[in-house]
């Protein structure tokens, strides 16, 4: 869709001028579409995640869990929420059903070891 491509094109844009706000409003409106992509929910959970966007966070978990309820990336993403959101052990279950699955993914690597090291 073309109003796809502007809205990832606006906040990629913004991200790169440092305007995360409204990089994360843009984002918002890309994710309320029927037809955004999993790669946009993930990228967008990735930003969100990295800094730290909780609240943000919960609510894109949750757009991800019901467009893409089975994705390997989208369920890592989660486990990464449920860590920083303080659930390590529920996340830990998460990670290591995807590495059953997929002992090379890496985000799930990644979120796992985070975990354990904390511990």
């Amino acid at each position: 869709m073309p109003k796809n491509v502007v809205e990832r094109k606006l906040a990629y844009n913004y991200g790169i001028l440092g305007m995360n706000d409204n990089m994360f409003q843009v984002l918002g409106h890309l994710l309320e579409n029927p037809d955004v992509s999993e790669l946009d929910i993930t990228n967008a959970l990735f930003l969100v995640l990295t800094e730290k966007q909780l609240t943000l966070a919960q609510k894109w978990v949750k757009i991800g869990m019901d467009k893409f309820p089975s994705s390997p990336d989208v369920l890592s993403l989660r486990a990464w929420y449920m860590r920083l959101a303080g659930n390590p052990d529920t996340a830990l279950i998460i990670l290591d059903d995807i590495l059953q699955k997929n002992p090379n993914h890496l985000i799930a690597l990644v979120q796992a070891g985070i975990i354990h090291a904390e511990k």
